[in-house]
């Protein structure tokens, strides 16, 4: 917190044990509990910044590990999805959802990649576009506080489930709900009920893309019509490593990389792009610093919603999404790769070949 840096596995074994002990203790957990998964908040003001903490433990053979998630609601001030990275194409077809009065808008993509962040940045545009809309929240932590918008804390300990929250939240009648994550059928039928009887719904999933969220709802028991009906669009998200500017260098693709590529963009001339990588440098990490936001928009058109009816199959959505405009995932990578922001060797990392 002061700013130095340690590598804590270059510890002493009781160093660190101590170093785990101050954490548990400051971020409010169980301190003799060393042998069940824990999670807890470190709150701090840095150089008048206010920072979350997010602490995580988990028991394995050679003791706890402890994994820190840093945020900083600083950044959530502002609501423009561009200074979050977002690109145009795909910021304005979401926002143009976002003002619809009903429907669900879902955000996929895997733990860590930025889900919340975006839907935070979402509900707090709203908030200063539109600030008569009842905006409220269901989420497992608040990680961030947002002013003017309500929010709720599931506790299942106490009963209060997201399921149950959700069915008080309706009664309320608000005009936006942000649901964390659709976990199983019971929130999922809930929150689809809520974006078919006028209210704006948004939500989370771990999926790989907008086509193969669309069969994990069916496959969770959502009948293929109501999803159909329901959903506005599906952003799916990564968060690919930048390249340093600092010691950034031209890069010649090895063949696999290049037969990649033509996957994706069969006509690819490898000769017309200046790839960029890092070499390592002291103001980075192995020629990466900083992290850069690859989007996938899916707007659920009158085409696709006709193939989510008739059960159709992920190539078929996704070849239909494509038709209508959507850059998948890999592309939207790759360009990012072809200007230098990103290396090859990170799009391919963080996202599939389909997508």
């Amino acid at each position: 917190l002061d700013g130095s840096l340690v590598k804590v596995d270059e510890l002493p074994l009781k160093d660190r044990d101590n170093v785990t002990a101050r954490l548990k203790i400051m971020s409010e957990m169980r301190i003799d509990a060393r042998h069940i998964p824990q999670s807890g908040r470190i709150v701090a003001r840095i150089n008048d910044r206010h920072i979350d903490f997010r602490v995580s433990t988990l028991p394995t053979q050679f003791g706890e590990n402890v994994v820190l998630r840093i945020l900083d609601s600083s950044k959530l001030l502002e609501s423009d999805l561009g200074k979050l990275g977002v690109p145009t194409e795909v910021s304005e077809p979401l926002l143009e959802q976002c003002e619809r009065s009903q429907g669900i808008i879902l955000v996929t993509g895997p733990t860590g990649s930025g889900k919340t962040t975006t839907l935070y940045h979402v509900l707090n545009w709203l908030h200063v576009n539109y600030p008569y809309k009842s905006i409220s929240t269901i989420e497992n932590p608040i990680e961030y506080v947002l002013e003017g918008i309500v929010q709720s804390e599931v506790n299942e300990a106490r009963g209060l489930t997201s399921a149950a929250i959700l069915k008080e939240k309706l009664r309320q009648d608000p005009d936006v709900i942000m649901v964390g994550e659709i976990r199983n059928i019971d929130e999922g039928s809930l929150a689809f009920t809520a974006a078919l009887t006028g209210h704006t719904v948004f939500s989370t999933l771990h999926t790989n893309d907008g086509a193969t969220t669309i069969r994990r709802l069916v496959d969770m028991g959502l009948e293929p019509y109501n999803v159909s009906t329901a959903i506005n669009c599906i952003l799916s998200q990564r968060l690919a490593k930048r390249v340093c500017q600092r010691c950034v260098a031209d890069y010649k693709p090895t063949k696999r990389e290049i037969e990649l590529v033509r996957r994706s963009i069969p006509d690819f001339n490898p000769k017309k792009v200046k790839f960029k990588k890092g070499l390592g440098c002291d103001a980075c990490n192995g020629g990466y610093k900083g992290r850069v936001g690859i989007y996938e928009m899916l707007v659920v058109d009158s085409e696709v919603k006709q193939l989510i009816s008739q059960n159709a199959t992920d190539s078929q959505i996704r070849e239909a999404a494509v038709r209508g405009g959507m850059k998948t995932l890999r592309r939207a990578g790759l360009d990012l790769a072809f200007e230098g922001v990103t290396s090859l060797e990170e799009v391919f990392r963080v996202t599939d070949i389909i997508a």
